[in-house]
């Protein structure tokens, strides 16, 4: 488990980013993005739009061994590896995943079963972030930013059931731990679950 004190974070805001067709509606405020803390996920070292380097990095580690991730990507701060077993792997911090492990902020082991920005989220509170917006993750099953069509990298859709509880589950014990989750994404379907909120007014309001 990475644990960082207060003093290394400048902020308590982040961004993080799935990697949803609906990024590229979004490509002109990447700069800006780029400002603030983010957090990128499984192969967005692909798309084009990606004008700079996310603070942190997490992917599947069993993707990495397969060689669809590399084993240096862009990142700042950290990058995490995550697995079933708790593999180390040499020049990333692993965390171990469970779907049986409940939605905590503070446990070892995280709770899988929903998308990587979901595995990205329980990190990023570990971290120390209040709050947490999302840009990229419809979860409507559309394909990529890199690859809008699904025409090369095929889109794995979660079952909507899972992915409506367990982000309920995780909104309802983060705000009661007075962190704010955000939706940023443009007819995501984490609108209905987290609310929704306009990347431009984020931007606007940052404070960090």
């Amino acid at each position: 488990m990475v644990i960082i004190s207060d003093d290394c974070i400048p902020c308590k805001g982040i961004l993080i980013l799935g990697n949803g067709p609906s990024l590229n509606t979004q490509r002109d405020l990447m700069p800006e993005v780029g400002k603030h803390h983010t957090f990128c996920c499984t192969r967005m070292y692909l798309w084009d739009g990606l004008c700079f380097t996310p603070t942190y990095y997490a992917c599947n580690l069993e993707l990495v061994h397969m060689g669809i991730e590399p084993q240096d990507p862009p990142f700042e701060k950290l990058k995490f590896a995550i697995s079933f077993d708790g593999e180390i792997s040499y020049g990333w911090y692993s965390y171990t995943k469970s779907p049986d492990e409940p939605i905590s902020t503070d446990s070892e082991i995280l709770r899988s079963g929903g998308t990587m920005p979901f595995i990205a989220t329980q990190i990023a509170v570990r971290l120390g972030y209040k709050n947490i917006y999302y840009l990229g993750v419809e979860q409507t099953g559309r394909g990529h930013c890199f690859d809008p069509e699904g025409k090369v990298h095929p889109f794995i859709p979660h079952r909507p059931f899972k992915m409506t509880d367990r982000w309920s589950e995780m909104k309802e014990l983060y705000e009661k731990n007075g962190i704010t989750l955000r939706d940023c994404t443009p007819n995501g379907k984490l609108n209905e679950i987290l609310g929704y909120k306009s990347l431009e007014e984020v931007l606007r309001d940052y404070n960090c």
